[in-house]
């Protein structure tokens, strides 16, 4: 039997739900986030955004009890590691010492799980993820106060990366990906090789910031300021100062595809991809384009799940923590 499944992608700024079954989105909701709910990429507040999340489900009368939500990197750990081939009771014992550089206090207070991506004279290369028991229990929690049930926790790159590899691209052969994820507080450009995941390179830079000195120098609400930069309101984008924010952006986006290059000159890419919150990005792709040579495309150019796919421009991973 088929089953509805909701896919969720909690932003600093906005909630983002699909409702898919067989393969196919449905539907698509969002919510704006309020203030101090969530920062830098971790929930605040899990009872306040619970109900935000029934809220919005009841609102847009969306369907299934399931739940996948994509984790944001700063809730969990992911390692790439190359060990001894070994047995599942073995690699339970010995997976928790592949994060002791990143994880702090007891071990055992932390959930490993892992995929094995190949099998070479003896050794196994992994993908391997770490999470707080506590930070699992509270995501079954919110979910629970929702009148939902928790089914996957997915980190969020590697939602990205279902998305590539059951893309028309990977399946033309295309296995080498960057992605941009153009977010409120930061940017981060996510590197995919072979079809797996390798590394994120983050900038300081988001539209959080450019709304902040627009709303300085208008002297408006931020929030008044931020709809502005989503609308390219009053040509707002063009004026000197985000013009110059752009041009700074896309000189150290140019920077990080520069630098990658030149330490992976067996690279495929030829294309980045993008997707993100809060920014009109008509400006800043041709900046991109003009500064890298790539080709600037939007994420959801991959995803063929139906017309409705449109919408996930700013929040992709909640169909990727589906489909992953």
């Amino acid at each position: 039997m088929a089953q509805t499944i909701l896919g969720m992608d909690i932003g600093s700024h906005d909630l983002r739900i699909i409702q898919m079954r067989n393969g196919q989105i449905q539907a698509f909701a969002s919510a704006a986030m309020p203030d101090n709910l969530v920062k830098g990429g971790k929930i605040i507040a899990y009872n306040a955004l619970g109900d935000l999340i029934r809220e919005t489900v009841k609102e847009n009368r969306l369907r299934g009890g399931a739940v996948a939500i994509s984790l944001p990197g700063e809730a969990t750990f992911l390692k790439r590691s190359h060990l001894p081939k070994m047995t599942i009771q073995q690699l339970k014992v010995n997976l928790p010492f592949e994060f002791h550089d990143y994880i702090s206090g007891d071990v055992d207070q932390y959930i490993y799980d892992y995929a094995v991506i190949g099998m070479e004279n003896g050794s196994m290369d992994l993908m391997a993820a770490a999470i707080p028991m506590e930070t699992v229990e509270e995501y079954k929690n919110m979910v629970r106060r929702a009148g939902l049930r928790l089914v996957k926790l997915v980190p969020d790159v590697l939602a990205i990366q279902a998305i590539l590899m059951k893309s028309v691209a990977a399946a033309s052969g295309e296995r080498d990906f960057a992605v941009l994820d153009v977010g409120h507080s930061a940017t981060r450009i996510h590197f995919y090789s072979g079809g797996e995941y390798e590394i994120t390179r983050t900038l300081d830079t988001g539209s959080q910031h450019l709304a902040k000195m627009i709303a300085e120098a208008q002297n408006i609400d931020i929030h008044i300021a931020q709809l502005k930069i989503e609308q390219n309101q009053d040509g707002i984008l063009d004026s000197d100062g985000s013009a110059d924010y752009l041009d700074q952006m896309s000189t150290e986006i140019m920077r990080v595809m520069n630098f990658y290059s030149y330490n992976n000159p067996k690279s495929g890419i030829d294309c980045l991809y993008y997707f993100g919150s809060g920014l009109n990005m008509t400006r800043l792709k041709q900046l991109i384009h003009d500064a890298t040579d790539l080709k600037v495309r939007p994420l959801t150019d991959l995803i063929t799940s139906g017309s409705i796919a449109v919408h996930l421009g700013d929040g992709p991973a909640a169909y990727g923590a589906v489909i992953e």
